[in-house]
This record gives structure tokens, C-alpha cells and sequence, in this order.
């Protein structure tokens, strides 16, 4: 969708180019030659000491605007060079005329470059639309500029290489925006820059029938991903029009977390908690649909837009609620358990609210408070010792699974089903907690204050983690473990469990029932339970008993 107007920018090539990190889950070579691509800053004094070359290059930076931009006319310190975007080159045109110095310097630090470039592997494993692909970070040298003037700091800077993407923020105008003296003579004002927008975008439709299907199938794709995000308690953290692709997909994550249940998280006092994202993109559309209608002068009403939005919500949350009890939607029949869906549902919806209670900032170490995974222990323990025909919501899960075992491929057994279920389950309420952000930039800065040679095996261990508490899935095993020490399957045919070792004296071996599993695990050091100073061993055994309680159910 190329209907946007972007302004030309000079800038420089960095002297200095080490990627620290590609990522390798994206064929990056059919996209672009990342030893081709330019690496650029626009000279300012925050970028003194960063050493560049005397080839200067155009780049062109995008305006837009919205809730969020604030008093900047669009990507302050994002530009792109051809087919790809480069976010942390300098200043850009778009820097508003404001003294948030934060929100104006053009750097983008190494500290959240690597929090970034995480959280995009991490939720692109996660959620059902993915993210907006970033290809890689690169190093390009230090700023020794002083952000306070008491301490000496040494900043280490990144330009992050991510993809191209339309974004409903292209399309809004950004009312407080007031440009810089000296980038004045460069860019349209932001009427005439929102009014381009909108008017490129309605001559490349037929109809206007077509933009109504871009902004329906916009908020059908954001209702399902945020119907997922919404159950398993993922927070983007910074929803504004300009960090959501027209596709639905979420860029910028910086700030992007699981949370747990009980409160409303907010990452600051300016952005949106997690209980109101979902309404933000309800406005942002109602924001979209008028621009578009007063430029193109066209009456369009945004009120069944804005219904079917809602009614989507609803539909993708009945769909993906199954999973939150370790099954997949795919595996059932909804038509023929909507009773006992239901009973589940409400039961979890009890738990699952908005409080009202805001806390900002970021979640570092599991609460004892989080009441969704005090109700997903509580629903499971009374299934598995329910002897009250009466508990209605025991009794639904055991519908669920009686249905399921008629209906599955394989001749296994019920217990298969729910031993999977469990597993599935209790690794995503236990152990998403390991995703908090807060635990993230602790782990970000112990690495950075380290060194850089190993960045590229860092990163891509938060993946591998969210790989295998998210697995796909699979009709062999399910993984209840896996770190660079061992892993733990349980096997489906064999209804039993194996181990391997990954290098080491751990004792390797398959048709281990639980009982066995838990005497070796527990006799192990508890260093091979350990990931980012993340102790996974007291959760798994949990897991391993609440499998052990289904045999003798």
C-alpha cells in the first residue's frame, strides 16, 4: 500500500557496521542483502562520536499520526532506505518543536534495541497474526552526550532494520504537531499531509467499498489478536494507530509483556493499560473511517464497523478460549459443546477482569495474587479429586474430554488427552511469567554490561523458550522441558515420558512414568532448571504431579 508521501532525508553512512543480531527465523535473503544495506545517521551532536563515512544517502522519513505521537509529526528518529526501515538514524523531520528530551534525540540505545528485538521473536512465536518483521540489529558505535549533567554516561547505540508497513497512524492527522525551525521548509503541513494521505489512498479504490472492506478486515484481524492477547494476558504496552500494521500486526514492542491478573497494566502515566487496548483500536477505526470520509467526501458511518469489531472479539475469544485450558481449538467441535464452554468460560470470566486498580510500570516476578492461574489450579485440582457430581465446572471439563476421546485419530487412551491438556496448560500459566518484561530488561542489562560478542545467542533463547511453552501442535510429544541441559517430553503413544540429555552426565531414557520423571529431576543440580536466572523447577514439578494425579484419577 504504497499511498503514503514520505520526505527525503540526508543522511551519512555509518562508518562502523556490526550486526549483533539477524534473525535467522526469517529468510531475510529473499527480502533484502543485509550486507548491502546502508546503514545511515543524520549528523547531530547526540551522534558526535559515531564514526561516519562521506557518502551521503537519501533516506526518507514517514509522517503520520494519532493517539501516541504526541507533539511529533511522525517517526522522529525512523527512516527508510529502499525496501526495508531503519529505526535509530537521528532526528528526522518529523521531530515536533518540544522539549520532552526522551522523545527527541534520535538514538535508539542498545539497552531497548535488545528488549525490542526479543519481545519481536518472542510474540512472532506467540500470537496468531505474528508482528511486523524486524531483520536485524546492528551496532554503530557510543554517544558520550550527557543526558544528566551531573554523571558521565556512555550510551551504546543500534539502528534496528525492520520491514516496511502501512499503519493506520499514515492516515490520521497529528493536531499538536509543530515542526522545528530548520526542518520547516521540508514538509507539508499536517492537514495537507493527512488530506494527501487519505485522498491517495481513496483514488487507488474503485469504490469506497473497498476501503470499507481494508477497515473490516483490519479490525476482524486486530479482534483476533487481540481476543488471544486479551486470554493469556499479553499486553502490547504501547497500542497507539502508529504501533498496529493495517494487517493487524503489532510493531514497536518495546514495551510489550505478559501481566498478571488483578491488575491494570500501564508501562507509564501515558500509555494505554491493558484493560483499554482493545478500545483503543475501536477508536483509532471511528478516528480512520471520519478522516478518510471528510477528504474524500464521502458519508460513511462507522457504527456497524465498530459492531462487527465487537461481535468479532467475541467470536475469536470463543475460539482460542479452549487453548487456555491446554486444548486445541482446532480438536473441537463447538457446536456440539457450547453448554460446557460456556459453564468454563464463565468460570474464567469471573476470575479475569478489570479491577479498575492502574499500576504502572512493568511486572518482574510472579504474584501469589494472580487469580487466573488460581483458577485454572482450582478447576483442575477439583476435576481431578471431584467426587460432587454437583461441580458443574469439573463436570464440563469432563465433557470436553470424553468428547475429545471419541473424536480423536488415535486410539489413545482418555488420560493421553488430559495429561496433554495439562501440559499445555500449566506451562503457559506458570511459566509466561518468565516473558515479563521487567524480568527481560534485568536480563538485558546484566548481558549488556558483559559484552557484545554473544548478543545473537541471547536473543534467540527467548524464542526458543516461547517455542517450547507455546508449542505447536504435535501429535507425538509434548514438551514439558527444554533447556541447553535436557529436555522432557511426554510421549502421547507410550503415555509415559522421556528424557534427554544435551551434553552432560543426566541420566537418558524414555517410558519413565511421573513418579520416576520426579525422582530424577529432583535429584538433578537445579542449575539445569535455570534459564535467565529464571528457576522453571518448582512450576514443573507442580506439572509433573497434577500428571501423575490424572492416573489415579
Amino acid at each position: 500500500m504504497d499511498v503514503v508521501r514520505k520526505v527525503p532525508l540526508e543522511t551519512y553512512e555509518c562508518a562502523v557496521k556490526r550486526f549483533i543480531w539477524k534473525n535467522n527465523n526469517v529468510q531475510t535473503t529473499d527480502i533484502i542483502d543485509l550486507n548491502s544495506i546502508p546503514l545511515v545517521v543524520k549528523p547531530s551532536p547526540l551522534f558526535k562520536d559515531v564514526k561516519l563515512t562521506n557518502r551521503k544517502i537519501t533516506a526518507f522519513a514517514e509522517g503520520y499520526g494519532g493517539l501516541g505521537v504526541g507533539f511529533n509529526g511522525g517517526g522522529a528518529r525512523v527512516a527508510n532506505v529502499g525496501n526495508i526501515q531503519l529505526k535509530g538514524i537521528g532526528v528526522t523531520p518529523y521531530l515536533g518543536d518540544h522539549d520532552n528530551f526522551a522523545h527527541s534525540t534520535g538514538m535508539y540505545c542498545i539497552d531497548e534495541a535488545i528488549t525490542e528485538s526479543i519481545n519481536h521473536l518472542v510474540y512472532a512465536e506467540i500470537l496468531p497474526l505474528g508482528v511486523v518483521n524486524m531483520y536485524a540489529l546492528a551496532f554503530i558505535g557510543e554517544s558520550s552526550h550527557n543526558f544528566d549533567s551531573k554523571k558521565e554516561w556512555t550510551h551504546k547505540l543500534c539502528i534496528g532494520v525492520r520491514e516496511v508497513t502501512t499503519r493506520p497512524a499514515h492516515f490520521l492527522r497529528s493536531p499538536f504537531f509543530k515542526p522545528r525551525k530548520d526542518f520547516e521548509p521540508f514538509i507539508d503541513g499536517d492537514v495537507e499531509r493527512t488530506r494527501q494521505a487519505c485522498l491517495n489512498l481513496g483514488n487507488s479504490y474503485k469504490s469506497h467499498k473497498e476501503f470499507i472492506f481494508l477497515i473490516s478486515k483490519f479490525l476482524s484481524n486486530c479482534a483476533k489478536q487481540f481476543a488471544f492477547s486479551r486470554l493469556f494476558r499479553i499486553s502490547h504496552g504501547s497500542v497507539t494507530p502508529s504501533n498496529i500494521g493495517v494487517d493487524g500486526r503489532w510493531l514497536d514492542l518495546t514495551n510489550t509483556t505478559f501481566v498478571f491478573d488483578g491488575k491494570n497494566y500501564a508501562a507509564s502515566n501515558d500509555t494505554v493499560p491493558f484493560y483499554s487496548e482493545v478500545q483503543s483500536i475501536a477508536d483509532t477505526a471511528v478516528e480512520w473511517i471520519y478522516t478518510y470520509s471528510k477528504y474524500n467526501r464521502v458519508s460513511l458511518n462507522s457504527d456497524p464497523l465498530i459492531k462487527y469489531f465487537y461481535e468479532q472479539l467475541d467470536a475469536y475469544t470463543n475460539y482460542f478460549f479452549p487453548q487456555l485450558i491446554g486444548i486445541e481449538s482446532e480438536s473441537i467441535e463447538f457446536g456440539k459443546l457450547k453448554k460446557p464452554l460456556k459453564i468454563l468460560k464463565d468460570y474464567f470470566h469471573i476470575f479475569n477482569h478489570n479491577n479498575g486498580e492502574i499500576s504502572v510500570g512493568f511486572p518482574k516476578i510472579k504474584e501469589a495474587t494472580d487469580r487466573c492461574t488460581f483458577a485454572i489450579e482450582e478447576l483442575f485440582n477439583d476435576f481431578l479429586n471431584n467426587k460432587d457430581s454437583k461441580n458443574y465446572t469439573a463436570e464440563a471439563l469432563l465433557t470436553v474430554y470424553n468428547h475429545l476421546t471419541d473424536n480423536t485419530n488415535k486410539s489413545y487412551k482418555k488420560q493421553v488427552i488430559i495429561k496433554t491438556s495439562i501440559l499445555k496448560c500449566f506451562k503457559i500459566a506458570y511459566f509466561s511469567s518468565f516473558f515479563y518484561n521487567g524480568q527481560i530488561r534485568e536480563q538485558v542489562d546484566k548481558k549488556i554490561s558483559q559484552d557484545l560478542n554473544s548478543v545473537q545467542d541471547f536473543i534467540d533463547s527467548f524464542r526458543e523458550v516461547a517455542k517450547w511453552i507455546f508449542q505447536k501442535s504435535d501429535i507425538s510429544n509434548t514438551i514439558a522441558f527444554s533447556s541447553n541441559s535436557l529436555i522432557i517430553k511426554y510421549e502421547h503413544e507410550r503415555d509415559s515420558f522421556s528424557i534427554v540429555s544435551r551434553g552432560n552426565s543426566i541420566i537418558t531414557g524414555k517410558n519413565f512414568n511421573e513418579e520416576k520423571v520426579e525422582e530424577i529431576i529432583s535429584n538433578l543440580p537445579k542449575k539445569n532448571f535455570i534459564i535467565h536466572d529464571y528457576n522453571f523447577f518448582p512450576s514443573l514439578l507442580k506439572i509433573i504431579r497434577l500428571c501423575n494425579a490424572v492416573n489415579h484419577r
